[in-house]
């Protein structure tokens, strides 16, 4: 599926072009300067050609560059920000490695998937002005500037979900948890005897409900959320016990969701209320724009699967 919206708003020649490749997905977004804030000009979501990447890897590269000589010219752009999934996690210590550059860091193997990134990029006629993980990107995004503190985002895509640390709005520590939104599919589709299109039309128009008729419906979704629950809060018991044993660290203050399936309705009470945090569901323009001065076109829900290419576009 694709989208391209060419004019939100008014566009402006002070634009950013931020750029988030996952999986086989790739979306990007246009922020242009306007009445002191960053509004959003151009926003596309298209896939990859298949085979061209694997694991956050090239490896096709002659179909990559293909694609985006001709991605390029379509969209019009010369220079751009890029944010990649993470190949491989930061650290497996989430109080041990705390990067110092807003980038892929240099000392790993990750080193090499960076170059290839770029030269791809060059041959297809583009610049690349940053290149860095999507959980760094996503952090520029919601964590609201000038916040000191922990916090923890939380991006729940439909076949995985990512999770990262930050420390006064720099990623520290990202990790995988086995779960996805389709498990939730699957959960309705099993226990209501309903189809796959019936299930996701439930999920849009009721979410977590837990009242009267809809009590059957939150039981099927909970068993598979409940997996992502007990993800999250491994979690933040680690983190917690690496603070005690080294007896230092500020705790976790606020878990931010976000991706496909973070607006799930009733998700952030459900899980602020099982794992006594505070949850919320990410706001992707708090750093970009004022609501009293633009809206953006587009839903919440869909705003939340373009958050690392929203955090990317913001890096200066």
């Amino acid at each position: 599926m694709s989208h391209f919206f060419t004019r939100l708003f008014s566009s402006s020649k002070h634009s950013s072009v931020g750029l988030h490749i996952a999986g086989s997905r790739v979306r990007l977004i246009t922020l242009s300067s306007r009445d002191g804030s960053m509004v959003p000009t151009q926003v596309v979501e298209t896939a990859l050609p298949e085979g061209s990447i694997e694991r956050g890897h090239i490896i096709n590269i002659e179909s990559f560059v293909s694609f985006f000589k001709d991605f390029r010219t379509l969209h019009r752009f010369d220079h751009v920000h890029v944010a990649i999934r993470e190949p491989e996690v930061i650290s497996s210590d989430p109080l041990e490695t705390i990067p110092k550059k807003n980038v892929v860091p240099s000392a790993t193997a990750a080193k090499a998937t960076r170059k290839r990134y770029t030269e791809a990029f060059v041959r297809a006629g583009i610049t690349v002005t940053s290149f860095e993980y999507d959980s760094q990107a996503s952090a520029r995004a919601v964590v609201p500037s000038g916040t000191k503190g922990v916090a923890m985002i939380v991006d729940i895509g439909a076949s995985e979900t990512s999770l990262s640390i930050t420390s006064n709005g720099m990623a520290i520590y990202t990790a995988p948890i086995a779960f996805g939104g389709s498990m939730i599919i699957t959960a309705l589709t099993d226990e209501l005897g309903i189809s796959i299109e019936e299930a996701h039309q439930v999920r849009r128009d009721h979410g977590l409900s837990s009242s009267g008729a809809h009590k059957d419906i939150f039981c099927a979704m909970e068993k598979g959320i409940s997996i992502l629950r007990d993800g999250i809060d491994a979690q933040y018991i680690a983190w917690c016990g690496g603070i005690k044993k080294k007896k230092a660290g500020p705790v976790i203050d606020t878990i931010y969701l976000s991706g496909e399936y973070g607006s799930l309705q009733g998700l952030s009470e459900y899980l602020g209320a099982s794992l006594k945090l505070r949850v919320v569901r990410a706001d992707p323009w708090v750093n970009c724009l004022s609501y009293e001065h633009a809206i953006p076109m587009f839903s919440a829900s869909e705003s939340l699967l373009y958050v690392p290419a929203i955090g990317a576009a913001l890096h200066h």
